[in-house]
């Protein structure tokens, strides 16, 4: 009746070769709902600007589709299903202990750092800036997901 994957795409090397499959072994009249995020849309709020997209830029490069939430309407399309719908959802985490436990921030930094997408002084600035707004009650952070479901005619 219905088939449905989440958080997943985003690590495989050809997704649209999982949604193809997803809908043959639906029924006809059968739903595939796939759940996603976008990490190109991830953003966190710093006065370093550069320094905070080169940093969101890197942690969508390290996933084989970071930016797969955007693809699931065409994806789905591709792969036979229609009545295609796509519902933006926005997790928004005001607390950086919860921004490490879902994005590892702050290794994220170190890692860029190692890498030479930043350097070592932008990752502690940047650092020691997030840990100053948690303090302060001022951390933002957020990422969409796009949740798409399509039928099988």
């Amino acid at each position: 009746d219905a088939c449905r994957i989440e958080r997943t795409l985003q690590h495989v090397p050809d997704p649209g070769l999982v949604l193809t499959e997803m809908a043959r072994v639906t029924r006809p009249g059968g739903t595939v709902l796939a759940v996603e995020p976008d990490w190109g849309t991830f953003v966190v709020d710093s006065d370093f600007t550069n320094v905070s997209r080169r940093l969101a830029h890197f942690w969508c490069d390290s996933f084989r589709c970071g930016w797969i939430g955007r693809r699931l309407g065409r994806l789905l399309a591709a792969a036979g299903l229609v009545g295609v719908e796509i519902v933006p959802l926005s997790l928004v985490l005001c607390r950086l202990e919860a921004a490490e436990a879902v994005y590892s921030l702050l290794e994220t930094a170190d890692r860029a750092a190692a890498d030479g997408a930043v350097s070592a002084a932008e990752a502690t600035s940047f650092a020691d800036e997030q840990r100053r707004r948690d303090t302060a009650g001022t951390f933002f952070s957020s990422l969409t997901f796009f949740m798409a479901v399509g039928h099988k005619p």
